[in-house]
């Protein structure tokens, strides 16, 4: 699975190259609700958007957050999980071929972690968070002045 696309910038400054007259940015690959929902297991960075859909499919993950962040809140973002045990972290600075190989080859020799990492992972879950931001609205606009 891959959810990666380009921005909008990116896709100005390709326009710019010989031969570009199109460029479509989307911002997730079409078929990524169908391919997280067919995944055993999945492998990415650590954005709160993509920890929150790993969260709500259940999805077990090998998460290599992005250093170059602010206040590298990837790595903290994924530790939240990894303290949960709903997630095997990767930092990039110790990320080798060999060293993600032989986490993904551990997790699929023990199908029960695997479950337990999805199983944890959905345990994190706010499915409901529009419904917490509203009444957390509606409440503060009740509030007398």
């Amino acid at each position: 699975v891959w959810g990666g696309g380009f921005s909008a910038d990116a896709c100005r400054a390709r326009r710019c190259l010989p031969g570009e007259s199109e460029c479509r940015y989307p911002r997730i690959h079409q078929r990524y609700g169908r391919c997280l929902a067919a995944a055993d297991l999945v492998i990415c960075r650590a954005g709160a958007s993509t920890l929150s859909e790993l969260e709500a499919a259940g999805r077990a993950s090998i998460l290599i957050p992005s250093p170059n962040v602010a206040e590298n809140h990837q790595y903290h973002n994924g530790m939240v999980l990894v303290k949960n045990q709903a997630a095997v972290l990767i930092e990039e600075k110790d990320l080798s071929g060999q060293r993600l190989c032989s986490e993904v080859e551990q997790l699929a020799n023990d199908p029960q972690r695997l479950r337990q990492l999805g199983q944890n992972a959905q345990k994190l879950a706010m499915i409901d968070a529009n419904e917490r931001i509203y009444e957390e609205l509606m409440r503060l606009l009740r509030q007398p002045k």
